[in-house]
């Protein structure tokens, strides 16, 4: 039996009289033996109108191929519940060890639930590029071109000069009474930038997201597509063919092949890993 294999200690200090040891994952049950052998929940429920299996469940072990096989009929039997309703309609009958944990395994292992509620992969965030990082006025690093800088535009107001106009030179150490007008302001500005390097440039190192890399992304892997126009049951489906990897050497996009033999290429951000047997 399960049972023997897994509560071997259990069951010889029942047969001996004694009760269960404290250390013991039953000592909350108040387990007994039935007149068959078998080791069921006592409980506090004796005396309740429920029927003798609500009463005393059968004890399952936890991890085994037997409890997960009967997680997985009334998964699929009461149509892809949830854990805590799972849960609450296996103890019905059988009392699994760890049995919320067993539960959310059963759903997480489950490729319909995937698909209903597809979860994101995500990659450790990347280190900031140096012209994120370095002090400088907006718009100076920026992909748009400007191909009439006659033209009055933004970069006018923000930085408060032309956008190919000569960069002002250093004046936060010289003393005010030798600065004109002009240049008060421009040392205001520059003590700014000093001042976000000081206090803010440093709070950029914490991740506030994408903390942990990520290393179950591989050639092969089953994914399904992203796409926010429709629900996660009608995204592609396909299998990633190639991994790309950042300066970091971390798996930035992949390569997915489609049934219909189309490669798409997307950020790893944009695909979720359908669960597996293994």
């Amino acid at each position: 039996m399960v049972q023997e294999g897994k509560f071997q200690e259990e069951i010889k200090d029942l047969k001996r009289g004694k009760g269960v040891s404290n250390k013991s994952k039953l000592s909350s049950l108040n387990v007994f033996i039935d007149e068959n052998g078998i080791l069921k929940v006592g409980g506090r429920l004796k005396h309740s109108k429920l029927n003798v299996y609500s009463k005393h469940p059968i004890v399952l072990p936890t991890n085994h191929i037997l409890t997960t096989n009967i997680l997985v009929y009334y998964h699929k039997k009461y149509l892809h519940l949830g854990a805590q309703a799972l849960l609450y309609q296996v103890r019905q009958k059988v009392w699994p060890i760890n049995g919320k944990h067993n539960c959310k395994k059963v759903i997480f292992r489950c490729i319909t639930c995937a698909k209903n509620k597809p979860v994101l992969t995500s990659q450790i965030m990347r280190d900031l590029p140096t012209n994120h990082v370095t002090p400088n006025h907006v718009f100076n690093v920026t992909g748009i071109e400007f191909d009439d800088f006659e033209t009055l535009s933004p970069g006018h107001f923000l930085i408060g000069r032309p956008i190919n106009g000569i960069v002002e030179p250093l004046l936060s150490e010289i003393k005010e009474t030798r600065l004109s007008k002009w240049q008060k302001i421009t040392k205001f500005s520059q003590s700014v930038w000093k001042v976000w390097k000081r206090d803010y440039q440093c709070n950029l190192q914490q991740r506030y997201k994408w903390k942990f890399k990520v290393n179950d992304v591989k050639v092969g892997t089953l994914v399904l597509i992203k796409n926010e126009n429709l629900p996660g049951t009608k995204w592609l489906l396909g299998r990633i063919s190639e991994l790309f990897h950042g300066k970091d050497n971390q798996i930035r996009v992949v390569n997915i092949k489609l049934p219909n033999g189309t490669v798409l290429k997307r950020n790893v951000r944009d695909v979720a890993i359908l669960p597996t047997e293994n």
